[in-house]
């Protein structure tokens, strides 16, 4: 919970454009979870930069964090969901299967002349296949988007070496 208010907060205040969006956090009381807080940061930082910079003028953006019974593995004890929504310009359904390819950004996005390089989704897929999350998506085009990250309550794997409780 505390990373992703830094997170949020850090986000608003490195905005290009001041843009008035309407933000909203919602956060119930997690456990402490083991994981790298820089590799978190960073796939949260990115679902949020994309939420700020295609959401107009006036849009709302929220944040959540919840604990689950989704299970990542035969094992596992439940897992922490992060959900960012927004209610931007959304990802063209003939396009939806690309998100999350190298270098991809959709039609109407680059028509609005927005910076971007097309890795923030990539980096954040390829981050949560190592740690053992995943990540999911629904969108409409002029609607918005939500962006789900579900990761196992146990922590991330492969990272214990560099990892803390957050």
């Amino acid at each position: 919970t505390a990373l992703c208010q830094r997170v949020v907060k850090s986000e608003k205040e490195s905005l290009e454009q001041a843009k008035e969006l309407n933000i909203i956090e919602n956060y119930a009381s997690l456990p402490k979870l083991m994981c790298d807080p820089s590799l978190l940061s960073t796939i949260v930082r990115n679902l949020l930069s994309n939420a700020f910079k295609y959401t107009p003028e006036g849009g709302d953006v929220t944040i959540a964090a919840e604990r689950t019974a989704q299970k990542l593995t035969p094992n596992s004890k439940g897992s922490i969901r992060i959900t960012v929504t927004d209610t931007g310009y959304g990802i063209p359904r003939n396009q939806q299967g690309k998100i999350f390819a190298k270098l991809f950004r959709a039609s109407n996005i680059k028509a609005k002349d927005t910076d971007g390089t097309g890795l923030g989704l990539y980096i954040v897929k390829t981050i949560l296949e190592q740690v053992g999350g995943r990540i999911e998506f629904s969108s409409v085009e002029n609607k918005g988007s939500v962006f789900v990250v579900t990761l196992p309550l146990e922590g991330m794997r492969h990272v214990r070496d560099r990892s803390r409780y957050v």
